[in-house]
């Protein structure tokens, strides 16, 4: 299981990202995770990517894990059919670059709970998108993380993800698992266990259990050796990653 820090570089000048890289460098880190920010930038401002890539790649570092564009119209189970076919081409050319510099992992949420629609349409929605996506992911060889998340967001019912993932019956497809959300909802080790096979990544936050307001690892109320213990014990997990 390997540590790897996703960085918030789209925040940065060219500059301040090369110093910020240039510290991570002298900790020890080599690989990164995107952040699901980082393409959208690249959206709006066509070769970002090209120079965030290289910035890091003359450092000797390398990107390992991506997170898909989230939240509104990019969400996969929006009811629009059109939008929702939109979002899907999105995220398939952010996987294809981020295959592209090194990433095998791909995280993506389920997306919110529209109002007017059943949580089983929703999900029905997913499940399309999931499966537009597939034939991509297989040929880049990435795994597709399903997100865990809390409030009114689908993914939020650890148990109800976990049945999902496992429908696919792929090794494209998994969960990633965010320990802050999971905190919200339980206890982050008992509901980990609940998709401890199934786990591919995992984004290690901390909070109260109360607001979502993220903390570093041992600030907030999670128990890290119990759910440590476990997320090494799992089979298909390959990395975590934390914030920086």
């Amino acid at each position: 299981m390997e540590r790897v820090i996703c960085i918030e570089g789209q925040r940065f000048s060219a500059g301040q990202r090369e110093e910020l890289l240039s510290s991570l460098h002298k900790k020890g880190i080599r690989k990164l995770a995107f952040s699901a920010f980082a393409y959208e930038k690249e959206l709006w401002e066509p070769g970002f990517m090209d120079e965030y890539l290289a910035q890091v790649s003359a450092l000797g570092m390398k990107f390992v894990s991506a997170h898909g564009i989230w939240f509104h119209n990019n969400d996969l189970n929006w009811p629009d059919p059109e939008g929702r076919h939109e979002s899907v081409k999105t995220q398939i050319r952010y996987l294809e670059r981020a295959a592209a510099a090194g990433c095998s992992t791909f995280i993506l949420h389920p997306g919110a709970e529209f109002i007017r629609y059943s949580r089983e349409e929703l999900w029905e929605n997913f499940r399309e998108s999931i499966r537009k996506m597939l034939p991509a992911a297989q040929a880049c060889g990435v795994t597709l993380a399903i997100e865990n998340n809390a409030g009114k967001f689908l993914g939020a019912n650890i148990a109800e993800l976990a049945q999902f993932v496992s429908s696919f019956d792929s090794e494209y497809v998994g969960v990633g698992f965010d320990t802050g959300c999971a905190n919200l909802t339980g206890d982050p080790a008992e509901e980990f266990e609940k998709v401890s096979g199934l786990a591919v990544t995992a984004a290690l936050t901390d909070n109260d259990g109360i607001s979502p307001r993220p903390l570093p690892p041992g600030k907030g109320s999670i128990n890290w050796q119990t759910l440590m213990e476990k997320l090494e014990r799992s089979p298909r997990l390959i990395h975590c990653i934390t914030d920086w």
